[in-house]
């Protein structure tokens, strides 16, 4: 979870130091950092010091509306205001990359539409899902390695900064679009991330409450109305839409979730792909009209604050043989 940043110089200074030392380094090599393979979810590179590592993501140490937040009930407004939200119904297809450390299913995009730019580039640092700490679970192996299977004559896609490798075939989906809720455009979905952590009850990135649930579902859109993809959307007011669905442990798990944890074991390794086909995007939302939004950020570099996040009112489910 992305944790609130302190203002503490003495922990400040040796990231300092280390970010000139590079920075130093890479003129006199010339070398070109990637900035995106530096950030972390803990120690000297994580959250609390995004902002120190690159200038270009100062907003995740001094922005205003940051997410994840912790959603407290007691402090909700009812608005009558609001409508439902509506996902299209139809299927799609696409990959998931592991990217080493973070998974992401990224949506393929109809080349013969105009507005598409067969990628989903620029989503600035959102290029993770499934985020795993866990040591030992089936979850946790995808993780791991130096392995690149899946890479050799795939065409590329630059997503985030970094280089995730596809299929030389793309399928040809229909636009998959999010109206209505808090919505005044469309936003069109272009990736699906999953959010669990290295305990059972400790996984999501949001909390409720002050209660984190096993498992998050981030499913990302952008205006399709105002902008022609992610990077042009990314850093721009009413650019993105966020859905995030939390995931609890029971017997019986979301069909679609399946769909989505299948594919994840064959890419245990970092640079690894699987295709995932026909996927109900729409099927990983839980039966229910209720939800609680607000105006938030990315929940990675940088940390643009250009999201609308809607928190779906009801958990889906996971299986524990899923987990373990």
């Amino acid at each position: 979870m992305k944790e609130r940043r302190e203002s503490s110089m003495v922990k400040r200074l040796p990231v300092a130091v280390l970010v000139l030392l590079l920075s130093h380094t890479a003129v006199g090599l010339g070398v070109s950092w990637d900035w995106q393979r530096w950030w972390t979810y803990d120690g000297i590179s994580g959250p609390q010091f995004w902002g120190l590592i690159n200038p270009e993501w100062s907003l995740c140490t001094n922005g205003r509306r940051q997410s994840p937040i912790n959603l407290d009930p007691s402090l909700l407004l009812y608005d009558p205001n609001l409508r439902p939200l509506h996902i299209d119904k139809h299927r799609v297809s696409g990959v998931v990359n592991n990217t080493g450390h973070s998974v992401v299913f990224t949506v393929d995009e109809d080349l013969d539409d105009p507005g598409s730019t067969g990628s989903v580039d620029g989503m600035g640092g959102v290029s993770g899902s499934l985020n795993v700490g866990g040591v030992g679970s089936s979850l946790g192996r995808v993780m791991g390695g130096d392995g690149m299977g899946g890479l050799g004559g795939q065409e590329e896609e630059h997503l985030g900064g970094s280089v995730y490798a596809h299929r030389g075939r793309r399928h040809r989906n229909a636009p998959l679009n999010i109206t209505g809720g808090p919505l005044s455009y469309r936003y069109r979905v272009g990736q699906v991330q999953l959010h669990f952590g290295s305990k059972d009850y400790m996984g999501s990135e949001h909390t409720v409450n002050g209660t984190s649930f096993p498992a998050e579902i981030q499913i990302y859109g952008y205006n399709s109305q105002l902008f022609h993809n992610f990077t042009d959307a990314v850093s721009k007011a009413h650019g993105i839409v966020a859905i995030c669905i939390m995931i609890q442990i029971s017997s019986q798990g979301n069909a679609e979730l399946s769909v989505l944890t299948d594919a994840m074991e064959k890419i245990r390794y970092a640079g690894s792909w699987a295709a995932v086909q026909h996927l109900s995007v729409r099927g990983l939302l839980p039966s229910t009209d209720n939800y609680m939004t607000y105006e938030g950020s990315l929940t990675q570099p940088p940390c643009h604050e250009t999201v609308t996040w809607v928190v779906v009112n009801k958990p889906i489910y996971i299986t524990k043989q899923q987990v373990c």
